[in-house]
């Protein structure tokens, strides 16, 4: 109990001393002091539905491609039609140019985001 009290009366200087950084130390090293005092293990689960390194890859690389895809998708379309209703004008045909070669490089990540990806994903599992 002696210790609990001395990490509590430490921690409480510290919040004095340093402010927000004290009360975020204390937030942080209480619980861990009472838990220590108790002897109860803490058990954390795992919130994610991957069991691995790899599956959280394949999750997070099958996502960014749901989204990733249709919507370059659609900035592609969108770059079309301002093409189409530039009908001459710099300005416009310039947005429309802009507009088609972010498209492009945002696809062209996307795709080599799946690359990488894919090769990291084949070289952990041959390790």
């Amino acid at each position: 109990m002696a210790f609990f009290i001395f990490i509590v009366h430490t921690i409480k200087k510290l919040i004095l001393r340093h402010g927000r950084t004290g009360f975020i130390l204390y937030a942080c090293l209480l619980p861990g002091a009472a838990l220590a005092q108790t002897g109860d293990a803490v058990h954390l689960e795992n919130p994610l539905a991957a069991g691995s390194f790899t599956v959280l890859i394949q999750i997070i690389v099958s996502l960014a491609a749901r989204v990733g895809v249709p919507l370059a998708g659609i900035f592609i379309v969108l770059a079309g039609f301002q093409f189409v209703s530039a009908q001459g004008n710099e300005e416009k045909l310039k947005r429309a140019k802009a507009t088609l070669t972010y498209a492009l490089i945002g696809a062209g990540v996307l795709i080599g985001a799946w690359v990488i990806a894919n090769a990291v994903i084949e070289l952990s599992r041959a390790l």
